[in-house]
């Protein structure tokens, strides 16, 4: 069975913030923040309504838990992990598409994850 390495790797994303100045004035500042990778990664498959079945369910908040605990800077998941994590990723772009906010996943707040995701590599 194949495994694949996902980066967990701390990094940060550039956001705009509103920020209120001296003057009582609301302004837009961009600034870069670290992104909460490993623990969106947990998050999204731990949320209800991506899966369907009890068994899609119990294996997603497997994987969840089991990234949230990792302390190094990758995690190594079989092929069935992989596909779940694939799945789930899949699952919040089409709802972004859908213009279900509360699940949005887009834009390049997103973007590293999702390459991430995409873009394990193999472990020979």
């Amino acid at each position: 069975m194949s495994k694949f390495v996902l980066d967990l790797s701390p990094y940060d994303v550039d956001v705009q913030r509103q920020e209120l100045n001296e003057d009582r004035v609301i302004n837009i500042v961009t600034k870069s923040e670290a992104y909460p990778f490993v623990k969106n990664i947990s998050s999204w498959l731990r949320s209800a309504g991506v899966f369907k079945t009890g068994e899609e369910i119990v294996e997603a908040v497997i994987l969840g838990k089991r990234v949230l605990a990792c302390d190094a800077d990758e995690c190594v998941l079989d092929e069935r992990e992989a596909e779940i994590l694939k799945a789930c990723v899949n699952k919040f772009i089409a709802a972004t598409e859908d213009g279900k906010t509360s699940m949005a996943l887009g834009g390049s707040i997103h973007e590293e994850a999702i390459l991430r995701v995409f873009g394990m590599e193999e472990v020979k």
